[in-house]
């Protein structure tokens, strides 16, 4: 019997992982190359409605975009492919929550030295939001 595999639906560009989705991947016992051929296969994971959409017409246009899985051992992943598809990034979800209570997405910080230089300007310090999203600066080639 011959199995085919079918193709993604978007090229990934070079495929990264965090330290921390690395150590998530393996206390699960589980491989990167499972959750990126849901990704690439159009299998968003546990997404809602709107963010399902939202990727149809990244699709459709050449935006970024985004699935969510959980391992085996119920710790959630993103898989984030960007817009003109030159890098995939493997990381842990994490809960990006600035001081004022409104959420703050991570791949949102296009230039996080100069965002988060500007923000400790404003506020006097720099929120945990800010100092998590480093790990992304820690990334390794898969």
């Amino acid at each position: 019997m011959q199995t085919t595999t079918k193709a993604p639906l978007f090229p990934f560009g070079q495929i990264v992982a965090t330290p921390g989705a690395l150590a998530a991947l393996e206390k699960a016992g589980q491989q990167p190359g499972e959750f990126l051929a849901r990704h690439g296969s159009g299998d968003w994971g546990e997404l809602d409605e709107h963010d399902r959409k939202e990727n149809q017409l990244s699709l459709e246009r050449g935006f970024r975009l985004l699935s969510s899985y959980r391992t085996n051992a119920k710790e959630r992943l993103w898989l984030i492919t960007e817009a003109d598809r030159s890098v995939t990034t493997l990381l842990l979800a994490l809960k990006f929550v600035l001081p004022n209570g409104r959420p703050d997405f991570p791949l949102a910080f296009v230039n996080l030295d100069e965002r988060t230089r500007a923000y400790e300007r404003m506020h006097g310090e720099v929120p945990e939001a800010y100092i998590a999203v480093h790990e992304l600066l820690q990334v390794k080639v898969l």
